[in-house]
């Protein structure tokens, strides 16, 4: 361990040659194994972004008698609201070694001290950090905190929840028992025709291309908090960059061939029982279009069967679909503690966090989050 004499730190704009160190730094902390593909997600992430700018770092590294003893990530992401577009800036891969901890604060100053940007936002899932935050002058946003999850195996999700010890009790209390009793949910409710929903079709594409540009224009709420959606950067997020992501899939639904609306999910495995998981990780038509929804959880839903998945699940959408996958017969979930904070230079914005019903946030919005 460092001695107080040795803690001399300095704090860097980080560049891609620091790229390798910092993803060894990160392993080392979290204890494992450190990977080239680490190393290339950062790079994709910090350099590659659409909505970088050259004259704001994209990140900071401490350095203590040079080594490196800290990271902060620096993306940025265009929102919209209150009318405009604005330029965000998200934390991400906020790592220090636990001697130099408390120097930790010099990269959360340095993040919210971004003088060129209005807003910065950061997530958590450590809550003692979240005073911190908030004296840096970060207020919690409220919602974006459930899921919806379509139950397409009971015993493969039995399995997985039960041997998870927080989340098993609760789990086969709250939802189990109304799963097993409704095996054919799906052939009663999301199969039943809906007036119109045969003028959709749905159909996989391999890149997003200029239709999504008007698509969004055309389509994103005026008075909701919602990620500038253009071709650029829907294909660096799920489609470009390193080949290991994971197993990503594009549906595009089109009305009279006019593209109305798309989703994208990504397959994992999880726990010991293997359980075959699609997540969606957007999804996105104008609120009001029920019947494009409808075609598209129609669509997911119908493949998830043909794939042998176990379950699909769309989290952190707008509350009007929640409670359109629930009349289909999705389950409500609450999500884990993941809290999402909002830090807002501007008097136009002050408010924002505190109005849940103004957040359209899906898994691409933030840091990255187009990888899971």
């Amino acid at each position: 361990m460092a001695s107080r004499s040795d803690m001399i730190v300095d704090l860097l704009e980080v560049s891609e040659e620091d790229l390798a160190v910092v993803s060894a730094l990160t392993a080392s902390v979290f204890n494992r194994v450190s990977h080239p593909r680490d190393t290339a997600r950062l790079r994709w992430m910090l350099f590659a972004n659409p909505d970088a700018d050259e004259h704001i770092p994209k990140g900071w590294v401490l350095r203590s008698r040079g080594e490196t003893v800290g990271f902060l990530g620096n993306v940025l992401r265009r929102l919209s609201f209150c009318g405009k577009d604005h330029v965000i800036a998200f934390t991400s891969d906020f790592v220090v070694t636990p001697e130099y901890r408390f120097h930790g604060l010099k990269l959360a100053k340095a993040f919210f001290d971004q003088g060129q940007l209005d807003y910065v936002a950061c997530s958590t899932g450590n809550r003692n950090s979240i005073p911190v935050l908030r004296r840096l002058g970060a207020c919690q946003i409220a919602g974006a905190d459930e899921a919806a999850l379509f139950v397409l195996n009971p015993a493969a999700i039995a399995s997985y929840y039960l041997e998870k010890k927080a989340h098993g009790s609760a789990f086969a209390h709250a939802v189990l028992p109304r799963v097993l009793g409704a095996a054919s949910w799906f052939k009663r409710r999301l199969w039943a025709e809906s007036e119109g929903s045969h003028a959709i079709e749905v159909r996989g594409v391999a890149r997003f291309d200029d239709d999504v540009d008007d698509l969004y224009e055309r389509s994103h709420p005026p008075d909701k908090v919602t990620s500038c959606r253009d071709s650029m950067r829907l294909n660096w997020l799920f489609v470009d960059g390193p080949i290991d992501r994971p197993c990503t899939k594009i549906r595009s639904a089109y009305r009279d061939g006019k593209l109305c609306g798309y989703v994208v999910t990504q397959d994992r495995k999880l726990g010991k029982a293997r359980l075959e998981y699609r997540g969606v990780r957007d999804v996105f038509c104008a609120l009001d279009d029920r019947l494009t929804f409808a075609a598209l959880a129609r669509h997911l839903v119908q493949e998830c069967l043909e794939d042998g998945m176990d379950c699909l699940e769309f989290e952190n959408i707008p509350a009007v679909l929640i409670s359109q996958l629930a009349s289909h017969g999705a389950w409500r979930r609450r999500l884990a503690v993941n809290p999402f904070l909002l830090c807002s230079k501007g008097e136009d914005a002050t408010l924002l966090p505190e109005k849940a019903e103004m957040w359209y946030l899906v898994n691409s919005d933030g840091d990255g989050g187009g990888w899971q």
